[in-house]
């Protein structure tokens, strides 16, 4: 690229850009445009002395002049010069030279106060209307050079105080509040020089939007960034440190400035500047100033450009989290930087010692940038920063970096790839032992870890922790991990499940209640890849499943696992330690009639049988009762349930006999079954003639559990059949056979019936079912009744259960 050039001075009309005479652009290059013209005639011509020409003074003794400024996306260049007496002999003729680019590449690297001495200055007009282009870079006199102005500052005296508080205007000019910088120098190379220098510190892009002038004899007024002024060639020179704060004055033959409170960048970046090389420290600086927007604070930009490239060591403000970060936001923002300084700031997180209670979330995060955007070296070199401090800290600093791995979304992972055999190896060595040292209840955590270090870890080298891990799973269920993440999670799944067999075939009493709690429950869902190898954990997990189904479905489930299950382990359904449901012990019958040849599974039945019938039921009874080959205990009471059933029927049909042999038959029967069949019994001792048999039986037997049943039977029948009853009650009434309490009984119902309503006439009516030899009785038995006071409600009494029968026992 290249400057375009326009030269302004006195002229004739024919020697003149535009054919005018007086002061016109004599000469320009052919690129030159009117908007540049414009802006030099507005921004950039230089300014004769008025007070040096009152005097006369020579020509070659007007300060020369130096004007940078960026005009509608332009950066204008001009040297302005006295040139004594124009063609009419008047004083004010000058000479601006100035050159024009739309490219900040052609000025860079350079700043454009180091322009100031190039060789493409001209200080005469040019002999033709037509100038060259100027070739870009320009060159740089040895003057302005870093390290002749490096030289210049350090021979200056107390320039550690002076040089601090001239960065800091220099940055709050180039900062948002871009402050105005006032400067009194009587030289113009010794202000372009501090200039440049100034200017050095700061990031090129910036350097490039502050306008300068040297000099201009209206400092306040000017709408530029560095206003340079001669104090004594201007009027009311302004007295430095006097400024309002709104400006930053410095003086450069006092080397006094305004109140200026030097900013912490520019104290470190001035005494780099001063004791380092000059290239070393503005390497710094300029890599500080560039990182400066993407970091977390100024300090940590300064802090890791000294130490990469002044190999200053880490300070507080940087530990192996900051500098992670930076590294991250580098490679996202810089990542030219990164292939010179990424692997050096990569390993001085190596040299940080982890501590307990650091987070290497930072350190991760920045590892999956890196990832992304290719920088493997420097993500290798922070992955064993953190394999180091997981083998410190297994069991903080490692499952800290598991927790951050599972925030981590899984399209944002990428696949580590290891640049050297030696750094893979060590990661591997820090891996096992890593494991090796963590307590059980961290080895969940730590094993999600693996998948993201692509170091080919085979099984073998991780099944000593992945036994633990099976272990300490087997206790506590509600540690087991997301098998999404955790390495050879079908590994230690399987080895689990036979775990779990042999604690459950070990009645581990707390396995046994984790499963039925239903912290086992999501094993259901793998029971066809391991429950074929391990019958025992998928019973388990059907018996929780049954425990925890609603009643009115546990058969069903049960039913389900039957089904499918090759070897049924009743033991993980019922215990002897609580009541069998038995609904349930009826659907495992009806699966498995084979469990009943098991003594303990017969004898669960038979218990379950006896609670039933102590509840009036007989579900399970009526179920077994049709299966052959029963065991001898469940044969036994099968056939005395049968028994009893035939004892009823034949008291029925010998009701009217006397003696009624049916009667002492029911003496044999279970009392369990004469306790179920109680209503029935009462009944039927109520129909029989032979009451004194009715008697003997009730003594016998202590039957009382009856009267209720008695008084209900009466009801009953007088509800339904009072006319055919009234016989049947009459003979009760009269007979000196029946026993006092079963006839108080039955009369007391009687009474409590007449009372009723209406139902006193209905009885006085029912005498005609009567021979007339009872009809006076059966008068005086409802007169007598109805007169009757109401006695207490009398309530069932049920005889307590036998555990186990026996045929002699009864």
């Amino acid at each position: 690229m290249a400057f375009s050039s326009l030269l302004y001075t006195e002229c004739r009309a024919d020697h003149s850009v535009h054919g005018r005479e007086g002061m016109q652009f004599q000469a320009e290059s052919p690129d030159s445009t009117p908007e540049m013209e414009q802006a030099v005639l507005a921004h950039l011509l230089y300014r004769p002395s008025p007070k040096l020409m009152a005097a006369s003074t020579p020509v070659d003794a007007h300060p020369l002049s130096f004007t940078y400024n960026r005009v509608r996306g332009r950066y204008y260049i001009a040297v302005g010069r006295y040139a004594g007496r124009d063609s009419r002999g008047r004083e004010g003729n000058q000479l601006t030279h100035c050159l024009v680019t739309d490219d900040p590449d052609d000025i860079r690297p350079s700043r454009p106060a180091q322009l100031f001495r190039s060789d493409a200055w001209r200080a005469r007009p040019a002999e033709s209307l037509r100038l060259d282009t100027v070739a870009a870079p320009l060159h740089v006199a040895e003057d302005y050079q870093p390290a002749a102005l490096h030289a210049m500052a350090c021979a200056q005296p107390d320039i550690e105080e002076f040089l601090p508080k001239l960065l800091t205007a220099f940055e709050e000019a180039a900062g948002a509040q871009r402050k105005k910088i006032v400067v009194s120098a009587t030289d113009v190379h010794q202000a372009i020089r501090w200039i440049a220098l100034g200017s050095l510190f700061l990031d090129i892009g910036a350097v490039l939007d502050l306008s300068f002038r040297v000099f201009t004899e209206t400092p306040l007024a000017d709408d530029i960034s560095i206003a340079v002024f001669h104090p004594e060639l201007t009027r009311a020179a302004p007295a430095i440190e006097q400024l309002p704060p709104a400006l930053n004055g410095v003086d450069l033959a006092s080397f006094r400035t305004s109140g200026i409170t030097p900013s912490e960048t520019a104290v470190t970046y001035s005494r780099w500047f001063l004791e380092y090389d000059a290239f070393d420290s503005l390497e710094a600086i300029e890599l500080g100033r560039r990182w400066q927007p993407h970091l977390s604070s100024p300090d940590t930009a300064t802090t890791l450009a000294g130490i990469v490239c002044l190999e200053l060591p880490i300070g507080a403000a940087a530990d192996a989290s900051i500098i992670a970060e930076a590294l991250a936001s580098i490679a996202e923002h810089e990542p030219d930087d990164m292939e010179e300084y990424g692997s050096a700031l990569a390993e001085t997180v190596l040299t940080i010692r982890p501590a307990a209670s650091d987070d290497p979330g930072a350190l991760h995060r920045a590892v999956t940038v890196l990832r992304r955007r290719r920088q493997h070296d420097a993500a290798e070199a922070l992955t064993l920063a953190m394999l180091e401090g997981a083998r410190l800290y297994p069991d903080t600093y490692g499952v800290r970096w598991a927790e951050s791995i599972a925030k981590t979304e899984a399209g944002d992972a990428v696949r580590a790839r290891w640049m050297s055999a030696e750094a893979q190896q060590r990661a591997m060595q820090l891996l096992l032992e890593t494991l090796d040292s963590a307590r059980d209840l961290s080895l969940a955590s730590l094993f999600t870890i693996i998948p993201t270090l692509g170091l080919g870890v085979r099984w073998t080298a991780v099944c000593g922790p992945g036994e633990r891990l099976v272990h300490y799973w087997a206790s506590y269920p509600d540690a087991i991990s997301d098998s999404g993440r955790t390495a050879f999670y079908a590994e230690i799944e399987s080895l689990l499940w036979q775990e779990l067999e042999s604690r459950i075939r070990a009645q581990d009493g707390a396995l046994h209640s984790a499963m039925m709690s239903g912290r086992w429950d999501w094993l259901r869902s793998h029971a066809d890849r391991y429950g074929s190898s391990s019958s025992v954990v998928t019973a388990a997990l059907a018996a929780a499943a049954v425990a925890s189904a609603p009643y009115a479905r546990r058969g069903a489930v049960l039913a389900e696992y039957l089904h499918n299950a090759t070897a049924p382990e009743w033991t993980l359904f019922f215990t002897a330690a609580r009541p069998a449901d038995p609904a349930l012990l009826g659907v495992w019958i009806s699966a498995d009639p084979a469990a009943l040849r098991d003594p303990a599974f017969a004898g669960l039945v038979e218990s379950a049988i006896d609670d039933e019938l102590s509840r009036d039921t007989v579900v399970l009874l009526e179920h077994i009762r049709l299966f052959q080959n029963l065991p001898p205990a469940l044969a036994d009471i099968a056939g005395e349930y049968v028994r009893a059933q035939q004892v009823l029927a034949a008291l029925y049909q010998q009701r009217f006999e006397l003696p009624s042999p049916a009667i002492g038959s029911l003496e044999t029967v279970d009392r369990r079954f004469r306790d179920y069949f109680r209503h029935t019994i009462a009944d039927h001792l109520m129909q029989q003639d032979d009451l004194a048999g009715v008697s003997r039986y009730l003594t016998a037997t202590r039957s009382h559990n009856l009267r209720v049943e008695f008084y209900r039977s009466v009801i009953a029948h007088l509800q339904r059949d009072l006319r055919g009853f009234a016989p049947r009650l009459l003979y009760l009434y009269g007979s000196s056979d029946v026993l006092a309490w079963m006839q108080n009984e039955v009369l007391r119902a009687f009474a409590d019936w007449i009372r009723n309503g209406n139902n006193k006439k209905r009885a006085i009516e029912a005498a005609d079912v009567l021979d007339r030899r009872s009809r006076p009785l059966w008068g005086q038995l409802v007169e007598e009744m109805s007169e009757t006071e109401p006695g207490p409600t009398r309530q069932s009494r049920k005889i307590l259960s036998i555990r186990k029968f026996r045929k002699d026992k009864h």
